[in-house]
């Protein structure tokens, strides 16, 4: 019973992925039972496809085969949106809701994603520690959150949602890899990411939002990302002791 069943449907299944016109699929199909009820027929003649008792026998086979393979792929898909949502889990920062280090570190190892970035932006949201010190950790997060949002809808709207991703590096540390300027500068860019920042309003937070940040070029440094935000960095640091709510920028070398 179950070897009928299993023929007939698993065939018909394979049968449906062949990428010529229906008519040819069901001609297929049709030329498959047949053979099968010729072979049944011949070896359990009282039983065979041609019988009442074989029709019964292999459309009741069919029905237990269909619905243990739709249990089966039921458990697949469940599983495959379970494993989704861990690794979605494990690329997001859970606060900010925007990727990680671990999906940073991802990207930097990408050569093809290398190629097509313009610049790394190391950016530190300015006086956070004293946020926390003086309004509780809470506010702390609250002030994480919305500068994130706020900084991710700005890049959006100057560049558009393919030209750039956000990453949350650490504590109150971003990064921002930027593919093209859609001809703005740097410069004008960032200036403008300062100011919209500082109109930024967080209810009993009695002080405006800044940040410094570095930007250095991957071509300048043979599209090699590790490099590139190391001298990102570096340029932050010098923005953070030079006064802050500064950025500095790498001269780009134009061949």
């Amino acid at each position: 019973m179950f070897a009928s069943g299993f023929l007939n449907y698993g065939t018909t299944w394979l049968i449906s992925f062949i990428k010529k016109p229906p008519l040819i699929k069901v001609s297929l199909a049709a030329v498959v039972m047949l053979a099968l009820e010729r072979l049944f027929g011949y070896f359990l003649p009282a039983y065979g496809l041609h019988t009442t008792q074989g029709i019964i026998i292999a459309t009741m086979s069919a029905i237990v085969f269909i619905i243990a393979v739709d249990r089966f792929n039921r458990s697949l898909i469940a599983r495959k949106a379970d494993v989704d949502d861990l690794t979605l889990q494990a690329n997001k920062d859970e606060l900010t809701q925007f990727y990680n280090l671990y999906h940073l570190n991802k990207d930097f190892s990408s050569r093809q994603l290398n190629r097509q970035t313009l610049a790394i932006a190391v950016i530190d949201l300015d006086y956070f520690k004293t946020v926390n010190d003086q309004h509780g950790h809470s506010m702390g997060n609250q002030v994480l959150v919305t500068f994130s949002q706020h900084l991710h809808q700005c890049l959006k709207l100057e560049l558009g949602e393919d030209n750039f991703e956000l990453y949350r590096y650490g504590g109150e540390e971003f990064v921002v890899t930027i593919k093209t300027l859609k001809e703005k500068s740097m410069v004008a860019l960032f200036d403008m990411l300062q100011t919209s920042i500082s109109n930024v309003d967080i209810a009993s937070l009695d002080q405006k939002l800044s940040f410094s940040a570095g930007i250095a070029y991957l071509a300048n440094h043979d599209f090699d990302p590790v490099k590139t935000f190391d001298i990102a960095d570096k340029l932050l640091y010098v923005a953070k002791t030079s006064g802050r709510e500064q950025t500095r920028i790498e001269v780009e070398n134009i061949l």
